[in-house]
């Protein structure tokens, strides 16, 4: 899976990636809204779901990089929602749209630009019928709300 964007190239999960998706989903900044953050062990259990899930179903959330320089700056990415969570929601969606960027790269429309890419291959490649966002408020800090 590949998808390039003006500023980002947006492609499936390499073993490579483990230490920089570590040090994303280990920053308590990036985690706020989770629960904890992530271990480098959470973490690689990660990459090796998400690499299972891309070759099962053709896509998963995945890396995004710069595509002047290939540096890594996050994920961002469709994924199935598991059955568990579907069952709780209204109408049980079944694709979830995510990220999370490294924080040295928020601000600058990476986000927006890559979910952007990632919904017209869902919705034109795919001929996915709904993608839905899931908000983490459950974990939100009392001061949020």
């Amino acid at each position: 899976m590949r998808l390039e964007t003006e500023r980002l190239v947006l492609r499936s999960w390499e073993s490579r990636d483990h230490a920089s998706l570590a040090a994303v989903l280990g920053d308590a900044e990036v985690r706020r809204f989770y629960p904890t953050v992530a271990t480098p062990e959470q973490t690689r259990a990660q990459l090796e779901f998400s690499i299972e899930k891309q070759a099962a179903m053709g896509f998963h959330f995945g890396a995004a990089e710069l595509r002047s320089t290939g540096q890594f700056v996050g994920l961002v990415g469709l994924g199935y929602i598991p059955e568990e969570t579907r069952a709780a929601i209204r109408g049980q969606p079944a694709v979830e749209i995510g990220w999370q960027f490294d924080k040295a790269f928020w601000g600058q429309g990476l986000a927006p630009e890559g979910a952007r890419a990632w919904l017209t291959y869902g919705f034109e490649t795919l001929q996915l019928p709904e993608v839905v966002a899931l908000p983490l408020l459950a974990t939100c800090p009392a001061s949020a709300s």
